[in-house]
């Protein structure tokens, strides 16, 4: 049984690539660098925006949640395989994983109510964290705009958000995977732009500088691309204490 529930806690994860985090000082160096402090430049709620990752900076899998809902589904053999197929497929960014969103893919194909409920409780296994969502509070406090910046689709952020309605409300505006967008991701060049004018929308005017909070060194280093500094998320001590030290937070 432990075997059994490993292999689909391994697939669930996916084929993630091992990346060596920066330590906390050098992101210091480099995000000062990047918002150019040392040449006079200043960070300030009127000149600055925050965009701020989903999963893995405020919201992780609930792992329980999801070896309950992969058990005790209907056809938990038939969600396996399409699992590991979505997955295998990913790294690949094959046309069914570019076009589909994992819940669609898990969902094509059957019009079992049954099914589909029980996809919509596993895609949604995620809890908050407190400490995460105090840093939030604590941007949000010294008058800076927020906005989410996730590759999770709609049908979660809808979920989530009617789940923690408080906790969304500190976000001034939101970029997600959406259909009606071409489920587009941070992977694609695209998703910076249009964040970019979403954050011009929200402050008024065009920002000096954009704060992004990622857990992926490839997200970083697109939105790095565009002059998106970037934080690559580790903890909530480490991204608390880098912008303290840069005097963003008080």
């Amino acid at each position: 049984m432990r075997v059994i529930k490993n292999i689909i806690l391994a697939i669930f994860l996916g084929m993630s690539a091992i990346t060596i985090l920066p330590k906390s000082n050098s992101q210091l160096e480099e995000l000062r660098s990047c918002l150019k402090l040392e040449q006079g430049s200043q960070v300030t709620p009127n000149n600055t925006v925050f965009l701020v990752d989903f999963h893995n900076v405020f919201a992780f899998t609930d792992w329980s949640n999801v070896w309950n809902t992969f058990w005790y589904h209907p056809d938990k053999f038939k969600r396996i395989f399409r699992t590991a197929s979505y997955y295998i497929q990913k790294p690949f960014h094959t046309k069914p994983v570019q076009e589909f969103n994992l819940l669609q893919y898990l969902n094509s194909g059957s019009n079992n109510r049954s099914y589909q409920a029980a996809n919509l409780l596993l895609v949604n296994s995620f809890k908050m964290d407190p400490p995460a969502i105090q840093l939030l509070k604590k941007i949000k406090d010294n008058g800076y705009k927020l906005i989410l910046f996730s590759n999770t689709p709609e049908t979660s952020i809808e979920w989530q958000a009617k789940a923690h309605p408080e906790l969304f409300a500190l976000f001034d505006a939101q970029w997600y995977r959406r259909i009606a967008n071409r489920n587009l991701t941070k992977k694609h060049a695209e998703s910076f732009d249009q964040v970019k004018e979403l954050a011009t929308t929200t402050l008024g005017h065009q920002p000096e500088h954009y704060i992004f909070i990622d857990d992926t060194h490839g997200n970083i280093k697109r939105a790095a691309n565009v002059g998106i500094c970037g934080i690559l998320f580790k903890s909530i001590n480490q991204t608390n204490d880098i912008l303290s030290n840069l005097g963003i937070l008080q």
